[in-house]
């Protein structure tokens, strides 16, 4: 049976007392090694604000609750920014204003852009949290994959030069790379194509799917 327990949160940011409280939930009792039961307030303090992944904490009516360390680093937003700030959030740019990936179990790369201005590329894996049968508030963690997509498009660039038809697939996101070369040997205008695996598999002769279908899954093996 889950209970419901408040942490409370303080924080100095220039003379100015921030205090948060918010429920975290815990199926059972939660031991020490040796048996000793954790302080709740001490294992829920920790778990976000000495994760070094950035937490960001979101209430149901889109506004701020939460951000930890991790997250004022990597944005340079502080917690003084963004606490009970609503949309559109101050990391969002043009191309993620029409998305608010928190509201349901989501897997997404984002691209944004810090406090400084610069730009960078972000994982965000997003999940509401229930208490009881309600959605109290949603939890997402960002993981940077600038240098990740860095790589990637040096990758398409290196590829695109050689004028060979090349498809990689993503298998966490399932999206899938087209190089421009393999939408022109189908015929298909760089804009015609889309980046999931159906723009291949669609394509395929029926006669050729068990065959090719059977090799991919030697690969997995």
């Amino acid at each position: 049976m889950n209970s419901e327990h408040k942490t409370k949160m303080q924080f100095i940011e220039d003379g100015k007392e921030i205090r948060l409280s918010f429920p975290i939930l815990f199926s059972e009792p939660t031991l020490f090694a040796d048996g000793r039961p954790w302080e709740i307030e001490e294992l829920s303090f920790s778990m976000f604000n000495d994760s070094p992944i950035p937490i960001l904490i979101i209430n149901r009516d889109k506004t701020i609750r939460y951000l930890n360390p991790a997250f004022e680093e990597l944005t340079g937003f502080s917690m003084k920014d963004l606490i009970n700030r609503n949309v559109p959030y101050p990391w969002w740019t043009r191309t993620s204003l029409e998305e608010m990936p928190y509201n349901e179990i989501r897997n997404i790369e984002r691209f944004y852009q810090k406090k400084n201005g610069k730009h960078f590329w972000v994982e965000v894996t997003s999940f509401p949290i229930k208490i009881g049968d309600e959605i109290t508030f949603f939890l997402s963690s960002w993981i940077d994959i600038t240098e990740k997509k860095r790589s990637e498009e040096l990758l398409r660039l290196a590829l695109e030069s050689t004028g060979n038809g090349v498809w990689e697939r993503n298998l966490q996101t399932n999206e899938v790379f087209y190089s421009k070369s393999w939408k022109e040997m189908l015929g298909y205008e760089e804009h015609e194509i889309g980046n999931n695996i159906e723009e291949w598999s669609k394509r395929i002769h029926p006669s050729d799917m068990n065959m090719l279908y059977e090799e991919i899954e030697k690969h997995f093996r």
